[in-house]
């Protein structure tokens, strides 16, 4: 499709308005959920595609989505008395960060994969990244993208100091290179794994398929959550990023206001629970638990999903699974 520069840098500002939904579509854990629009992590994909296919654009959602980036907790700290520690112990929830982390690896693919097929456009040319969006922002090309980056007070480009510039754009620049050294080839020399897409749904169902299983055969029930070890977890809960969780649904269903639950403290199948947006989106936030990724995650990562997903995740250098 043959679109504008402007049109362009307006689906880049979009993107940017919209970058949450973004996040929450890719890095979905139940089948479906994740998005507050209705759209897939295919439709998101061909939209930050076609974006990027301007250089200006794609230098933007590059930068935005590095300083965003950069901006994440680290998954895998453990914290006793509010101070972090490192370490194996019962207060150490080795893996309770597994979906949050590895999943923001499969973001990590999702810009950089979208960047090359749309022509790694921001890395063409003799000037970086700062010298496109200064250049651009200097023109008077890129307005549409100026309110989105600092509001609609913003003045010209020129007027913000070299270490603003060098800031908002470094993030930028060490994807690009890192994206044109491990996917110019398709991966780390190899033939590059299936497109994202093919495989999110699949490892999204193997994951709560296996958190259905061990909440079924735990006896746990809404209120009463046991499928933590008590010689790991011998305090019921595990603490992560200075919180305490121990996997109880019912927390989620008051949030969001949906049941994903059987009256029996069953889980419902996962075709009953996405008919409610609701239901869903309580589904989806209770299988991100770091009490529940604490427990799965270690089994996840030798199965099929697990290793796909951890593929995805450190192609670009990712954290990987909440070690």
């Amino acid at each position: 499709m043959d679109t504008s520069s402007s049109v362009r840098q307006a689906m880049a500002a979009d993107t940017a308005n919209y970058f949450n939904d973004v996040v929450g579509t890719v890095t979905a854990a139940a089948p479906g959920a994740g998005s507050t629009m209705g759209l897939t992590a295919s439709e998101w994909g061909s939209f930050v595609q076609n974006a990027m296919r301007d250089k200006t654009s794609a230098a933007y959602l590059l930068t935005y989505y590095g300083n965003w980036r950069a901006s994440q907790p680290v998954d895998n700290l453990a914290v006793r008395n509010g101070v972090p520690i490192p370490g194996d112990g019962p207060d150490t929830p080795t893996h309770a960060g597994y979906w949050h982390d590895t999943s923001t690896g499969l973001l990590d693919y999702f810009f950089a994969s979208n960047y090359q097929a749309a022509g790694s456009t921001a890395g063409n040319g003799d000037g970086g990244v700062k010298d496109i969006l200064v250049g651009a922002f200097s023109a008077g090309s890129a307005t549409l993208l100026t309110s989105v980056m600092f509001g609609p007070e913003a003045g010209a480009m020129e007027l913000i100091g070299e270490a603003g510039k060098d800031a908002f754009s470094s993030a930028a620049e060490d994807s690009i290179k890192t994206i044109t050294t491990k996917l110019a080839d398709g991966g780390d020399g190899g033939d590059g794994p299936a497109p994202l897409d093919a495989s999110l749904t699949s490892m999204q169902q193997q994951w709560s398929d296996g958190v259905t299983t061990m909440w079924q055969q735990s006896g746990s029930t809404p209120g009463q959550p046991s499928f933590l070890p008590k010689a790991t977890y011998p305090q019921g809960y595990v603490e992560y990023n200075g919180a305490k969780y121990n996997g109880d649904p019912l927390p989620y269903q008051q949030q969001y206001g949906g049941s994903f639950m059987n009256s029996d403290g069953s889980i419902k199948p996962t075709d009953d629970i996405a008919k409610d947006p609701k239901s869903l989106a309580a589904y989806n936030a209770w299988l991100q638990d770091p009490a529940i990724s604490a427990q799965q995650g270690p089994l996840f990562a030798t199965q099929s999903g697990g290793a796909l997903m951890s593929m995805y995740d450190h192609l670009l250098g990712g954290g990987g699974g909440g070690g």
